[in-house]
């Protein structure tokens, strides 16, 4: 069994599956990674704890298959300035040949004694639905700076997709993104999300199945595919009381240029250790947004076209409100302040929500 096949064809190939690939000692079968020739079709194939994978694309190639230790391959991969490589099984390991020839271990199920092969659960979708990849794409960007790095509670690592919204939210922030990607309630890790923005075809078919109770995701299309287990607590997650926060409406708003804006937050986070938890007094004049700490500095931020001013000043971490400012794709963000308990940001169809500490009266 051979697999000859030109390097530079293969990269991007490699580097989608290499993106999608989180090796996670203690599970086994994320340590590899499938190449296989059938019907034409290259394919390579994972698992990352949560989600199998597959990304493929045309070849003229024969059927075959093997199965490598990820980091391995990846790396000697990077490494290959040779125009082709070859995978070649040779019964007790694979010679992998590029600029040199290398023995690669061929990977053995202990308990079968057969080569180890990441065998995707059989299940398929009774009902599918098409999504713009490219809508996918720009929505997801917008709200998984709003995730949780806590896994507790679990369903705030995820995104949580409605019929018109995305929503991702910690304790301390949230985003909110206008989006009619779904159908049904749906509640995904980002490892999901971030495989599927990956997807090179202009639409994919995104479907939910439930086996054994538990709900999987699949999205699929010509050169990807993706089964995913649904983040756990859908019906836990706090939609409501985000929605009638985000949904209050303030006339109390400024314009503000997000490059501004980040440049002043940026200077400030050189001093996040000396802030810590007291932060940093965001206030309100008549032109300017400010950005204060007595025994650190102040900076004012210019704004334009300010709607019904009135005073205000708040303490919030700045470390926070930069993961929630920079990746806004967006020249002037819209300030809305007057909330005693969070301000926020808007643009576009997208609410960056964050929670605020007050002053001592």
């Amino acid at each position: 069994m051979q697999l000859k096949i030109k390097t530079e064809e293969f990269k991007d190939l490699v580097g989608r599956a290499q993106k999608a690939t989180r090796i996670i000692p203690e599970i086994l079968m994320t340590t590899f990674l499938q190449i296989e020739v059938k019907d034409k079709v290259l394919s390579l194939s994972g698992f990352d704890g949560m989600n199998y994978f597959k990304f493929m694309q045309k070849t003229e190639n024969s059927d075959s298959v093997f199965v490598v230790k990820a980091d391995i391959f990846f790396k000697i991969f990077a490494k290959t300035t040779s125009k082709e490589i070859m995978l070649e099984d040779k019964d007790n390991y694979i010679l992998y040949k590029g600029n040199g020839s290398y023995k690669l271990d061929k990977e053995i199920d202990k308990s079968t004694d057969e080569d180890i092969r990441i065998n995707f659960p059989a299940l398929s979708l009774t009902k599918e639905y098409k999504i713009k990849t490219a809508e996918f794409i720009k929505s997801m960007e917008r709200v998984l700076p709003g995730v949780s790095e806590v896994h507790t509670p679990i369903f705030l690592t995820g995104v949580l997709g409605r019929k018109d919204k995305l929503t991702a939210a910690t304790e301390v922030r949230g985003i909110q993104v206008s989006a009619n990607l779904f159908k049904q309630d749906v509640l995904l890790s980002p490892e999901f999300i971030r495989i599927v923005q990956s997807f090179k075809n202009k639409e994919f078919g995104f479907g939910v199945v439930t086996n054994e109770g538990v709900d999987y995701c699949i999205a699929s299309c010509n050169d990807g595919y993706v089964i995913g287990a649904q983040v756990l607590g859908l019906k836990e997650y706090p939609a409501e009381q985000l929605d009638s926060v985000f949904s209050v409406s303030t006339d109390t708003q400024a314009k503000v240029k997000k490059a501004d804006l980040i440049s002043v937050i940026d200077r400030f986070a050189i001093f996040a250790d000396r802030i810590g938890g007291q932060g940093v007094e965001i206030a309100v004049n008549k032109n300017s947004l400010i950005l204060r700490k007595e025994d650190i500095g102040e900076e004012l931020i210019p704004l334009k076209d300010v709607k019904n001013f009135k005073a205000y000043s708040c303490k919030t971490d700045i470390l926070v409100l930069k993961r929630l400012i920079e990746k806004a794709d967006a020249e002037n963000l819209t300030f809305v302040f007057g909330e005693e308990q969070f301000l926020m940001f808007e643009y576009e169809n997208t609410k960056l929500l964050l929670s605020t500490t007050q002053e001592e009266k």
